[in-house]
C-alpha cells in the first residue's frame, strides 16, 4: 500500500486482468474511501497531499509505460463512487516521446481559460480524455 500522511491507496491484483495488472482504492488515514468527487477537489491546489500520494503510486508502479483506467462516474454518482483506477502495463506505448502537437487546439483553449488540463471528446466522442497541458518544465512530474 503506497501511502501519505493523510492518505494512501489499497493495492491488489485487478480481477480478471492481465497479470501485473493492478488496482488501487483511496483512503483516507481513518481508512474510509476517497470519493471521485472528493478526489477531484483533492488533486488541486500546489500543497496537496493527495497528489502527491497519487503520483507517488504511479511513480512506483514498475511499468516504463501504463494505461491509468478509472470506472465512469456521472454527476449523479461522482459523490459515492470511490476514487479507484487501474494500472495497466502499456508497453507499446514504452519510449515513445509525448507529442503535444496533436492535442495542441485543446491545451491552448485550457491554458486560455487558466487550466492545467484539457478535457475533450475522443474523435469517436464516445470517451472522454483528461490530457495535463505541457509545461515548459515538462520533466517535474515524470520519474
Amino acid at each position: 500500500m503506497a501511502s501519505d500522511n493523510a492518505y494512501s491507496f489499497a493495492e491488489t491484483e485487478a480481477e480478471g486482468g492481465i497479470a501485473g495488472t493492478r488496482k488501487y482504492v483511496a483512503k483516507t488515514a481513518d481508512g474510509h474511501l476517497v470519493t471521485y468527487e472528493q478526489a477531484m477537489r483533492l488533486l488541486q491546489g500546489e500543497l496537496s497531499e493527495f497528489r502527491r500520494a497519487l503520483l507517488d503510486v504511479l511513480r512506483r508502479s514498475g511499468h516504463e509505460a501504463f494505461f491509468f483506467e478509472t470506472p465512469p462516474v456521472t454527476r449523479q454518482t461522482i459523490a459515492d463512487v470511490p476514487f479507484e483506477f487501474v494500472l495497466a502495463s502499456a508497453r507499446s506505448l514504452a519510449g515513445v516521446a509525448p507529442d503535444p502537437k496533436t492535442f495542441r487546439l485543446h491545451f491552448a483553449n485550457a491554458i486560455g481559460d487558466h487550466k492545467d488540463v484539457a478535457v475533450f471528446h475522443n474523435l469517436g466522442r464516445d470517451a472522454v480524455l483528461v490530457a495535463p497541458c505541457p509545461s515548459k518544465d515538462a520533466t517535474s512530474d515524470r520519474r
